[in-house]
């Protein structure tokens, strides 16, 4: 990491303090005063320079016990030292020299602050550069060079070189340098326009935008908004030959839908494409022009003809929109002339007379019309039923079927296609699950419970782990949590070696908080398998809460728990409760035994912030100094660090030494910017 530097006093003193007879002996005395080391006498030095001044009460604020002034108190001086920084007309009487000395020792200080002040110090640096007719440009330069210069501090490097030094010319150079760094920044770009006095230097701008960034719309555009010739659009179209976007902009600049025709000779069979001609054809001249889409209709069957009904219908109604314009007359010209249903169309021209606040619930009647004209094209219910004739054990075709009736707003006949299947196959669960997914759009909770409490009462126990099923339907549908243990009971019984019925009963009981009851079950699914960590976890639980922390630890110590990082900490965290020394000296061996464990050293640390108290952090800079290029670790003391408002800056600052020592990973810096940013 960074360290501060010391900042000299003098600097101080020479800036805040500016008449010609008083400077010379305060800048005397200050030096004698550091030189000899009078620690505590500098309070008496500074009244007798400044006798009741603002200039005292300000530097006095800020002197520490051990006489030094670091950046971030020098830092609040000059943002609070209002005087300095409004007088333009500064002077002060000493030489070139010494003006020089002073200027360098706030550009080392602002190197070594933290990189999130800097152009806090940076606005001040600009300002001393034309008080001391320095050279400005490069500082500028090297501070905009850092790993982790966003653009808003281009913007602010622009103002300091605009606003306070009239450098114009400096200021674009700024933006110039950011985009050639970030050439797919289109605020950046939006920022470098803003300032071009003409428009043909605008125009190149954006020429050099596309030329980098061929295939983003939003550079055409641009340009679009400054230069309106069709030319910007024929050269997205050139550079993106298979996008559909440049031939509709196209047809619009130039007020011809014929543009689009060298899309469809491309592709004569994408219906977007009609579409879309035939749209801007309605925009540009204000009626419906079906020759346009009428010889591709024609060469499709009517099942695909319906399917684009029906995802417009489908569309219009997830928008909750009214269907009017060019949508509403495509939709009346397709079933005039494809569905041949003339009553439909009347109804569709009866929705521009009704009232505003009905014409949604008369449109969703409408479109039910239309949707039972279309779903019979679009699924052959004969063809389904035949199917199911020959595979009646294959759900798939009853919810091919029941989702036909579904689309015709036919419900019942849905649920009546789930009933048919449940006669036939009453053991198999699936068909009473697929029924209840369906009964979920219409039907009430009551229905939903009564069909459940059927299929409990009428599945035989035959098929494979149904007695699971009615379990877990009986404790989290029906909420009947006896009876579901009734049937994990009977399950364990029929298949004693089935570890689902253990671990399902063991996940009740725990629900339930009928503690003693899952011990004994838990120890009876130990005869099955003993090795099962989340288990063991669980019973380490139940003995610390049913008995004592001695049993549960004689437990844990019975177990080859140094296989286990979860036991290892839980053993930590009840040694810790009586000894908290113990606990991590648990902790610790573990992590001797293995070194390289991420998870070992993260809940090392947790457990000394448990049980040690700030002492952790001394614990994430050692992980961190241990292995500086991982990731993880800047991760980790930032997020167990975010609590502790005092310890923000130095999050920060270790973040920041990451990205300045790893400049080329790019990846990890955003994770950590994007992290600190949330």
């Amino acid at each position: 990491m960074n360290k501060t530097t010391q900042i000299d006093k003098s600097y101080v003193l020479s800036q805040l303090h500016y008449k010609k007879k008083e400077f010379r002996i305060a800048f005397l005395q200050l030096r004698q005063s550091i030189a000899s080391q009078i620690l505590k006498s500098n309070h008496q030095l500074l009244k007798s320079v400044f006798p009741d001044s603002w200039q005292y009460k300000l530097l006095s604020k800020y002197l520490q016990d051990d006489d030094k002034f670091l950046t971030m108190p020098l830092q609040s001086i000059l943002l609070d030292c209002q005087e300095f920084t409004m007088h333009k007309q500064f002077q002060c009487s000493i030489s070139k020299s010494q003006k020089e000395i002073l200027f360098y020792q706030l550009h080392n200080g602002i190197e070594s602050s933290l990189y999130r002040d800097r152009h806090i110090l940076i606005r001040k640096l600009c300002l001393l550069h034309s008080y001391f007719n320095q050279d400005y440009q490069k500082i500028i330069e090297d501070y905009l060079q850092q790993p982790r210069v966003q653009l808003k501090y281009y913007h602010q490097a622009f103002r300091f070189l605009t606003d306070f030094l009239d450098q114009f010319e400096e200021g674009i150079n700024i933006y110039k340098k950011y985009l050639k760094e970030n050439p797919s920044s289109i605020e950046g770009y939006d920022c470098l326009n803003d300032l071009l006095p003409t428009q043909s230097e605008q125009v190149e701008l954006w020429k050099q935008f596309i030329n980098d960034n061929p295939t983003n719309r939003t550079g055409y555009l641009r340009l679009l908004n400054i230069q309106n010739e069709s030319s910007v659009l024929k050269l997205f179209i050139k550079n993106n030959p298979n996008d559909l976007y440049g031939f509709e902009q196209l047809s619009l600049l130039d007020k011809d839908e014929n543009q689009l025709n060298q899309y469809l000779v491309k592709f004569p069979n994408n219906w977007e494409g009609y579409n879309k001609k035939c749209q801007i054809a309605f925009q540009l001249k204000g009626k419906f022009n079906s020759n346009i889409i009428s010889d591709y209709l024609s060469s499709l069957d009517i099942k695909e003809i319906c399917q684009f009904i029906h995802s417009d219908i489908e569309n219009y109604k997830s928008q909750n929109q009214v269907i009017n314009g060019y949508e509403l007359e495509k939709l009346k010209y397709i079933i005039s002339n494809f569905i041949c249903k003339d009553s439909l169309v009347e109804k569709l021209n009866m929705l521009q007379n009704v009232e505003q606040k009905k014409r949604l619930i008369f449109q969703n009647e409408v479109f039910n019309d239309v949707m039972n004209s279309i779903i019979p094209q679009i699924y052959n219910i004969k063809q389904i039923e035949q199917s199911i004739l020959q595979n009646k054990n294959d759900i798939k075709f009853y919810i091919e079927k029941a989702k036909y009736y579904y689309l015709l707003n036919q419900l019942e006949e849905a649920l009546q296609v789930f009933d048919e299947f449940i006669n036939l196959f009453p053991n198999q669960f699936i068909g009473y699950e697929e029924k209840a997914q369906f009964m979920k759009y219409k039907c009430k909770p009551i229905q939903i419970k009564q069909h459940w409490e059927k299929f409990i009462q009428q599945c035989p126990n035959q098929e494979d782990n149904i007695l699971l099923k009615k379990g877990d339907v009986s404790t989290t549908i029906l909420k009947q949590h006896e009876k579901a243990i009734q049937f994990l009971d009977q399950h364990i019984k029929l298949n004693p070696f089935d570890e689902n019925g253990y671990l399902t009963k063991i996940k009740l009981l725990h629900n339930q908080g009928r503690q003693k009851d899952l011990l004994m079950v838990i120890d009876k699914y130990f005869e099955i398998n003993p090795l099962n960590e989340e288990i063991q976890l669980l019973k380490v639980q139940m003995l610390t809460k049913i008995y004592s922390n001695e049993i549960a630890l004689q437990y844990i110590n019975s177990l080859p728990y140094e296989q286990s990082i979860k036991l290892v900490e839980m053993k930590a965290k009840i040694l810790g409760d009586k000894n908290k020394e113990e606990g991590l000296k648990v902790l610790t061996e573990y992590l001797l035994s293995n070194p390289d464990s991420r998870k070992a050293n993260k809940l090392r640390i947790k457990f000394i912030r448990d049980f040690f108290g700030n002492q952790y952090i001394n614990s994430l800079r050692e992980l961190i100094k241990k292995d500086p290029h991982s990731i993880k670790n800047y991760k980790l003391f930032y997020k167990m660090t975010l609590d502790e408002h005092t310890l923000y800056d130095e999050a920060r600052d270790w973040i920041d030494f990451y990205i300045e020592t790893h400049p080329d990973k790019k990846e990890n810096h955003r994770i950590l910017l994007n992290m600190i940013t949330k």
